[in-house]
């Protein structure tokens, strides 16, 4: 005879929506604080520390901070995943745009694909190797001819193509404006690294919406 399953309770502050979805809010806002702060110049001397990279296993540093990323990212999702349990559908795709809907997931699935052909995939993951030379020569094909971050617009592709709840759209504003938030500072450092090339593809390559120069 099998014994009762016994869940665990939610907390209080679950039962009202408008807590469930500022709990989702702050939960990945501080995970995308961390994950940018991990990133700076102070972030990646920590991660070298932590990692023991030297000059000749430099991949360890992104592969620290992919691991650190991944495993902190538990937490959010843990968060958007309770608070989402009960939490009703706003936003429901009518039948009739359900090709629609399939045509904008696929765009994003190709969007990922083909970027991941232009990346040095390696280098991304934190495996040793030597640089792809679309990263070294800054070499813009497939999606990168569209927009500057195909991988993000993919991202948001996604996560605004399905039926969504309260919670749901709490959590795409989220980050939605950690992904805007986040690529602004990277391209700081882009334009830093490389100049008057990175400038030059900004003016000619949209950032994140195609036919949106800025």
């Amino acid at each position: 005879m099998l014994g009762k399953i016994h869940r665990v309770p939610r907390p209080k502050w679950f039962g009202d929506p408008s807590l469930n979805e500022l709990a989702v809010i702050i939960a990945w806002v501080a995970w995308g604080a961390l994950h940018s702060a991990l990133a700076t110049t102070g972030g990646r001397r920590l991660l070298f520390r932590v990692s023991t990279a030297s000059e000749s296993t430099p991949h360890r540093v992104r592969l620290a901070y992919n691991l650190m990323a991944g495993i902190t990212l538990m937490i959010p999702a843990a968060v958007y995943m309770w608070a989402n349990v009960s939490s009703p559908t706003v936003v429901d795709w009518p039948d009739y745009l359900v090709a629609l809907q399939a045509v904008i997931v696929l765009a994003a699935v190709l969007l990922f694909v083909l970027t991941a052909r232009v990346y040095d995939m390696r280098e991304f993951l934190g495996l040793p190797g030597p640089m792809h030379i679309a990263m070294a020569d800054l070499t813009f094909d497939g999606p990168l001819r569209i927009v500057r971050h195909p991988w993000y617009l993919g991202i948001l592709l996604l996560i605004w193509s399905r039926d969504l709840t309260s919670v749901d759209i709490a959590l795409n504003i989220a980050v939605s404006a950690y992904l805007v938030v986040g690529t602004i500072l990277e391209e700081r450092k882009l334009v830093a690294a490389y100049g008057q090339k990175y400038s030059d593809y900004q003016k000619s390559t949209p950032m994140l919406l195609p036919l949106v120069k800025r």
